[in-house]
Parts: structure tokens; C-alpha cells; sequence
């Protein structure tokens, strides 16, 4: 009885089995849809670890299914079916937990020195209390020109231009 599901068969053996109920041989598919005959057999033996990247291989199981004369939604479905039962990320052991620690602290310390450096460089230099800005027109000493509001000093208009001869 099919329920739409792939149970206890793996994908791959069900795609294997539809290719086979169909007498179509593997090579033909490789030769057909130009997928190597390699990925086409780690494809029906399950060995995911063989595969490529999800989106090549969902290209991959769209090509195989519109040769083979399988629904390629149907087929896909199937796929993302099958991988929701699928463990791709166990558990880490201790000694993986250990080698990840430092990688957690080194990262704690770059966001800590991040946040401590804009609060004492960033932060008063745009607030007006850095050494960047410039002290009020009052405190100014009388031998300086005086700074116009973009902080940029004033400077002396040029001469009138002289009468030609």
C-alpha cells in the first residue's frame, strides 16, 4: 500500500525502485540528463555524504523523475519528506563541545571589545565631547578666526580684481 510516504525504504531506494519497475538503466539516466553516474548511484544507495549541495541535488531529483516518468513536485516532496526523519546533526560528543568552547569565548571577547570601543571612541567623538570637536565660539581665543557652524573656519574674501590697462 503507498501512501504518498516514504516509510522504512529510503528515498533513494524508492527512486531506484520506480527506475526499475519502468526497465530503465541507470546509464541511460546519466547519459540523458547529464548527471554523473557516480551521484546517481549514491543517490539510490542513500549515502548522502556522496551527494552535493541540497540545491544541486533537488535540480538532480527534478531531472531524474521527468526521465523516469515520476510527478517531479511529487518526488521532491518525497525528498524533503524523507530528510525530515533523517538525523544530519547527532549529538556532539564531549571532546567536540570542548574544542568549541574557545571558539565561544574568543567570540564573547571580540563582541565585548567591539561594544567597549565605541562606547569610549565613537560615541563622544560624534556627541561633541571627543577630541574631534571643536570648543564653542566663546571659549574660541581672540587671535583665532572664527569657526562657522560646520566647524570649518571662515577664510578672508580675495581682493577685487584690478581695472585692465
Amino acid at each position: 500500500m503507498d501512501d504518498g510516504r516514504v516509510s522504512d525504504e529510503g528515498f533513494g531506494h524508492y527512486l531506484a525502485r520506480e527506475r526499475e519497475l519502468r526497465n530503465i538503466r541507470l546509464e541511460e539516466i546519466a547519459a540523458k540528463t547529464r548527471i554523473s553516474l557516480h551521484v546517481l548511484r549514491a543517490l539510490e544507495s542513500d549515502e548522502w555524504e556522496k551527494l552535493p549541495p541540497r540545491v544541486y541535488l533537488r535540480g538532480f531529483i527534478r531531472a531524474y523523475a521527468r526521465h523516469v516518468g515520476l510527478d517531479e513536485n511529487e518526488a521532491l516532496l518525497r525528498y524533503e519528506d524523507y530528510l525530515q526523519g533523517l538525523d544530519f546533526f547527532p549529538a556532539l560528543t564531549k571532546k567536540q563541545r570542548a574544542a568549541r568552547g574557545p571558539l565561544w569565548l574568543v567570540s564573547i571577547l571580540l563582541v565585548l571589545a567591539l561594544v567597549l570601543g565605541y562606547l569610549l571612541w565613537w560615541r563622544p567623538l560624534h556627541q561633541g565631547g571627543g577630541t574631534g570637536a571643536s570648543p564653542p565660539p566663546s571659549q574660541l581665543p581672540e587671535s583665532q578666526p572664527p569657526v562657522m557652524r560646520q566647524g570649518l573656519p571662515s577664510l578672508p574674501m580675495p581682493p577685487p580684481p584690478s581695472p585692465g590697462p
